[in-house]
């Protein structure tokens, strides 16, 4: 029969067995080798191919939906991983401190490899697809960060540019209030590469998101949200792209966008500008009616001591639905 001295031995080898298991089940905190065989296959892609530079470190984390692997087997087999579907959604939801720990640490054990940090950078744009992914995500700390400083390097300033895109899109108020202050760094951007018009629609689309968190609201902004934007370098900036040839759609609806939202509270900035009125005007004889009103708005509220009681503001609908369905009725 043990005694109690063995019976406390037995307890403390099940205690270390216990904790063993459960560290080897989080993974090694010892810094994450990726294999030559990776980087070879990096190396092998081009410069700006960061989707297929995420397939490849997908396949290394093995992410649950979003490895070749996965993709393969949603094809072949019957019970798919994919990050469209609610299986897979749950997999990464439950995993997600471990597979972002193995994400980042690999991140920081590798950041002077360019290829690794856009992979991993790409990796979180396709995270980013989903909003409860997105939230999860943007409130780990530095990656806001991380994303910033690649903004300034030429092979990552698209990829940074569509996770911001992406983020701000479908981001609630707390998420835009936090990239917004980051504004100069993409008026910068605006400023140094007038020529790349794929930047400059990816800039304005954020700036668009990131300023209806203080915009949009009934109040005027705090003084330190309107500062950041730098209203009279950003508005010469964003014309300026409006004519250049090869401007697409979405540069001009964000265009729209924007100028819409600095309508709420900087009237007396936007007039400065005649050719933003003019770009308004224009926009009322746009093809798409919910274009031709939001320009009707804005150009109302350049000059209405009380925008909020435009008559077929799209903007006023949201606000008061019932009123600004009668206001309709009887415009």
């Amino acid at each position: 029969m043990p005694g109690p001295r063995a019976k406390q031995n037995y307890r403390k080898k099940n205690e270390r067995k216990v904790v063993s298991q459960g560290n080897a089940a989080l993974g090694s905190t010892s810094s994450p080798t990726v294999p030559t065989s990776v980087i070879n296959a990096l190396d092998e892609l081009s410069n700006d191919d960061w989707d297929k530079a995420a397939k490849v470190l997908c396949d290394h984390f093995e992410l649950p939906g979003m490895s070749t692997a996965s993709f393969q087997a949603i094809l072949s087999a019957d019970c798919p991983l994919d990050l469209t579907t609610r299986s897979g959604l749950k997999k990464v939801y439950h995993n997600f401190t471990h597979i972002y720990e193995q994400i980042n640490d690999t991140y920081v054990a590798y950041e002077a490899n360019e290829l690794i940090r856009g992979g991993v950078v790409a990796i979180y744009v396709k995270m980013c697809a989903d909003s409860i992914l997105r939230n999860m995500l943007f409130h780990q700390e530095g990656l806001l960060e991380k994303i910033i400083a690649l903004i300034n390097k030429p092979s990552f300033r698209h990829l940074a540019l569509r996770a911001l895109t992406t983020i701000t899109h479908h981001g609630g108020s707390d998420i835009r209030k936090e990239i917004l202050p980051h504004a100069p760094v993409m008026i910068k951007l605006l400023q140094d590469f007038p020529d790349d018009l794929y930047a400059a629609e990816l800039a304005i689309s954020t700036i668009a998101h990131a300023v209806t968190c203080s915009m949009d609201e009934p109040q005027r902004p705090a003084s330190k949200y309107v500062k950041v934007l730098q209203l009279s370098k950003l508005i010469p900036l964003v014309l300026g792209f409006l004519g250049k040839p090869g401007v697409s759609l979405p540069l001009l609806h964000h265009t729209l966008e924007l100028f819409g939202h600095l309508t709420h509270h900087c009237p007396q900035d936007c007039l400065v500008f005649s050719d933003m009125i003019d770009f308004l005007i224009a926009c009322i004889r746009s093809a798409s009616m919910h274009s031709r009103f939001y320009a009707l708005g804005a150009v109302v509220r350049l000059h209405s001591p009380k925008p909020e009681k435009i008559v077929g503001d799209p903007e006023d609908e949201k606000r008061r639905p019932s009123e600004a369905r009668s206001s309709f009725s009887e415009w």
